[in-house]
This record gives structure tokens, sequence and C-alpha cells, in this order.
């Protein structure tokens, strides 16, 4: 694959970085290592924002990645000490500042050794011990033999010699396990990186290595293990995860192997690798409906690299011819194509035994919803739990009923925040009950999106979309929240796929609009904001007048740019 996409991201992610917008571009660094693994800046980078964001044990577990696949990143190395001296990893840090020192160059990075020598003596004043300073340049000659000679037999002598001064130096077992891994000798390599755990049993890499050639020795159990060993040291790396999945899936486990897909998912939506194996199972095991959507979702995602994804693509296109037919069409939840969503029943309850008493009080929260009385909803939402406090789409139209309430008497874009968390404490209470109900995502991410925490809309966004990819209303408030974050390109994709599926719904075009302004595309602009008027059923609505006071304004400046140009 060509890195010059996840270049780009990286370079849009580091852009906001500047801006101190973490969040925002600890998406974009997502993204390019979602279409990268291997791309070591992009790993420096992401630990970069979680250190910034005061997530140190990701941060560090990030750092771990960075290095393990750019060890000659000088600033990965120097990422990864700060990380760990914030949190108490002294030992750790001072070989990670060791080996900065010995990589850095010294004219480009002079302020960087000055400060990393500087903490290397606070440490030493400490009681922490700086290691002997040749390991490390064994050390790093292991690394330029490797990475800019590919002289594998010779890096695994330099890597031999900083074992023999410092047989605790995980680092140098790790970089000859990976030396040994590619002179097809999985043994010794596993041997290695067994050795590397014991003298650092914090990094979830190590386990995540052996599990991937225990896997491929058919070794499924022992895989397995490493897998888990991984995603408990790290449980924020996705592809153990998702290795974790497969491995349980070959051993036909498929009630723990699908939580772990599921997993892999929640951190990183948009890898079309986990949607593929977890259609896949799924199909397997006879799973139509669930498979279907899984091959969809890995279809959107995989559509932008064919050439790497064309043999699963192939696969799952013809699985989809088949898969399809057979899935009866249902209506699309709650989407009401109303400026503040409302939910309902529309969705299959977490359990068949719901109280039937209790169906009937929700569905009575559901009818005042839609006749607009908000407490008449409360209290018919509320009778209904206290007969069954199961029904997940009670709780929906509880904290449907108050998301709308918390809007009315304030101002425009103003609300009443106590009563959106309350809403928000209603949908994570049907997320509980049923995680597979898309409603409960759905609301929470509008509930979210208004709060102001675009990143976890957004994945709540996708989470709906995981179990119903057809949702008009959660591609439009998905883009809704790409845009609030200043992510405008993606808020245009997410924006279009809503008016593929209803070109009938005014909301998108606003959002459409709105962001092709921020991208300086007026014209385009005018015309969505056109297009969302005529279709806008509340002529008076405050997104109406918004719209009809812009485009009188790009109107007005059409006009004079003409009259100047004319002059």
């Amino acid at each position: 694959m060509t890195l010059e996409k996840p270049v780009e991201l990286n370079d849009r992610g580091a852009e906001l970085y500047e801006q101190n917008k973490f969040g925002d571009a600890l998406l974009y660094f997502e993204k390019a290592i979602a279409l990268s693994p291997e791309y070591g800046k992009a790993w420096c980078n992401r630990a970069n924002c979680l250190f910034s964001l005061e997530r140190y044990q990701e941060a560090v577990n990030s750092c771990r990645r960075a290095v393990d696949v750019s060890p000659l990143f000088p600033e990965a190395w120097l990422s990864k000490a700060t990380s760990e001296v914030t949190l108490g990893l002294s030992e750790d840090a001072v070989v990670s500042f060791q080996i900065f020192l010995a990589l850095a160059d010294q004219q480009k990075h002079k302020p960087l050794m000055q400060t990393a020598t500087q903490s290397l003596r606070e440490l030493s004043a400490k009681g922490f011990r700086m290691k002997d300073a040749e390991i490390f340049l064994w050390l790093v000659k292991g690394c330029r033999a490797v990475s800019e000679q590919r002289q594998l037999d010779k890096a695994i002598k330099f890597f031999d010699n900083a074992i023999s001064l410092f047989p605790q130096c995980a680092a140098a077992w790790h970089f000859k396990a990976l030396c040994l891994r590619e002179l097809n000798r999985p043994d010794e390599a596993i041997e290695c990186w067994e050795k590397a755990g014991a003298a650092d049993d914090r990094n979830a890499v190590y386990w995540f290595n052996m599990g991937v050639l225990l896997a491929k020795q058919s070794s499924f159990d022992a895989a397995l293990a490493s897998y888990t060993r991984a995603t408990e040291l790290d449980p924020y790396y996705m592809e153990a995860w998702n290795n974790r999945g497969r491995v349980l899936g070959m051993l036909r486990r498929v009630e723990e192997a699908l939580p772990c897909f599921d997993k892999a998912i929640e951190l990183s939506p948009s890898s079309a690798v986990t949607w593929f194996n977890k259609a896949r199972l799924e199909d397997a095991d006879g799973r139509r409906e669930e498979a279907a959507v899984s091959y969809s979702r890995f279809v959107e995602h995989a559509l932008d690299f064919p050439d790497e994804y064309e043999q699963q693509l192939t696969h799952a296109g013809k699985r989809l011819d088949e898969l399809m037919p057979a899935i009866p069409l249902t209506a699309d939840g709650a989407a009401t194509h109303a400026d503040k969503e409302i939910a309902g029943r529309g969705g299959a309850p977490a359990a068949g035994q719901i109280s039937g008493e209790a169906v009937i009080w929700s569905d009575k929260a559901y009818d005042c919803l839609v006749a607009g009385d908000l407490d008449g909803a409360i209290k018919n939402a509320e009778k209904a739990l206290s007969l069954d406090d199961r029904d997940d789409l009670a709780w929906v139209n509880k904290g449907a009923a108050l998301y709308s309430r918390s809007w009315i008497g304030h101002e425009a874009f103003k609300f009443d925040k106590h009563m959106m968390n309350e809403a928000l404490s209603c949908f994570n209470k049907a997320i509980e009950i049923n995680p597979r109900g898309p409603l409960g995502f759905l609301n929470k991410g509008l509930c979210l999106n208004d709060l102001g925490q675009y990143p976890e809309a957004i994945a709540s966004f996708e989470k709906t979309l995981a179990l119903d990819p057809r949702n008009v209303t959660a591609w439009c408030h998905k883009g809704n929240s790409y845009r609030a974050a200043g992510l405008c390109n993606e808020a245009v994709y997410c924006c279009d796929r809503a008016l593929e599926l209803d070109s009938s719904f005014s909301l998108p075009w606003y959002f459409r609009a709105v962001s092709l302004l921020s991208l300086n595309k007026e014209t385009e602009a005018l015309g969505c904001f056109r297009k969302f008027l005529e279709r806008e059923p509340d002529k008076n609505s405050v997104l109406a007048r918004d719209a009809t006071e812009r485009v009188a304004a790009i109107v007005r400046r059409i006009m004079d740019q003409s009259g100047s140009d004319n002059g």
C-alpha cells in the first residue's frame, strides 16, 4: 500500500495537534494507522496526543508500537521515555532516554538531547542508574543493520553483544526476535520474545508477536493465551483483539470470538479487516442477517482500497447477493427526519421475556413523543420501567423525551445541560440492556454531539451504523459531528451517504452546505442551502432562518464580486 494517504492523514492530524485540538488530531492519527499499521510516525504522534489528553498508559503503549515498527525513530524513544517518567516507570525511562541519545542527531535534536540528558541526571539523582552506553551503541548498530542494509545475521550478532552486556535488555531480545522471524526461525524467535517478556512484563507487543507465530504453527491454544495476555496488558490493542477473535473462531468458540471483533471495531471502526473477519465467522455460524451487515461495513471501508482487498471484495459481493434477499427489510428504527431526533419502538427488545404490560406503556410513551407530549412520554416510560426495567426501548423513549425537553424554553442552540445528561444516562442504560439495539447508540450520539463531545459522538454513530448500515439519521448526524470537530471533508462524505439513502431528507443538505462553506466552496454550498430550503417543512425553523440568511449573504458576495470584476 502506498503511504500517500496515511501521510496526508498524519499531516492533517499534526496541524490539528499544533492547534491544541488533541481529540480531533487523534482521529486523524488513528485513521493513518488503520491504513498503514507500520507507520511509526503516526504511532508516535498518536502517543503525543494521548499524553496531552492525560491518557498516559495508552500513550506508553502507543510509543511501544512506534518503536516496534520504527526502532530508528529517535522521537518515538523520547516520547516513550517521557510517558514512562509520568507513569513512574523510571527504570524503563532510563533505557528509553539512553536509546534516544544513541540515535539522536547532534544538529537536529540538540535541544531535545539537552532535555533528555537533564532528565537522566534527575533520575540518576533518585537512584536510577544509567546503563553502559556501549549497550545502546550495539543496539543502534543492530537496528541500522536491519533497516539500512538488511543484514539480519550481522544484526543478530550486534543484538547479542548488547544482551551480553545487559541480559535484561528487553529491546535487544525483541529486535533479535524480529530478525529470527524474518529468517524463518520461529521457535528461536518465540524463545527471544519470552525472554523479552520476562525482562519487561508490561509490553503487549512481545505477546502479540508470539501469538502471530504460534497461530501460523496452528498452535491455536497457545496463540490464544498470547493474544489474551496482549489484550490484558494493552486493552486498546486493536490488532490483538482482532487476532484473538480469529483464533477463537478457529477453535469454534464463536460466542467468545464475536465480542473480540466488536471490541476491535470499537477501537477502530474503519478497520476493513476486522469487519471481514467478523462477517466470515457470522456467515459460517449461520447468522445471515448479522453477516450481511458486517459484509456491508467491510465493503464500505474497503472500497477506497480495491487493489488491496480485491479477493475479499469479490467474496463479500457474492455473499451479499446471496444473503440480502433472505433478510426482510425493516423501517430505519426511529428515523423521523426531525431537527432533533426522537426515538421509539423501531428495533427488537433485548430479550423476548419483557413484560407485555410494560411494552404497552412503552408504546404509549412513543405515541406521546410523536404527538409532542413530552411530559406524557416521560410518565408512560417511567410506568413501563416500574413494571419491567429491562425494557431498553422504554429507557430510549424516556431519554428521547428528556432530550427534547432540554431544548424547550432556551434560546437557539442552547439547552439544559443537566437534563441532557439525564437523557444520556437513559440511553446508556438502554445500551447496557441491549448492546445490539441501534436506537440507544443513535440517541446517545445526539446527546454527546450537543454536549460538545464530538469524537465520542462519532464513535456512537459508528456503532449505530454497524448495527443498521442504512440508518440515514446516523449518517446525517455523524456528518454533523465531523463538521463540528472541524473535519469537514469527512462531514461531506457522511452527508453524501445520507443523501444517497434519502435525498428528500432536508438536514444533510444543511450540514453539507455548512461544511462546504468551511472548505471555501461557496458556490457549491449555495446550491445545498437552496436544496435544504426546498425540502425543509418548517420554513420558520432556526435552521431555515439561518440558511436563508446565509443564502442572501452568499448571493450578495457573488454579486459584489461580479460588479468589481466588471468595473
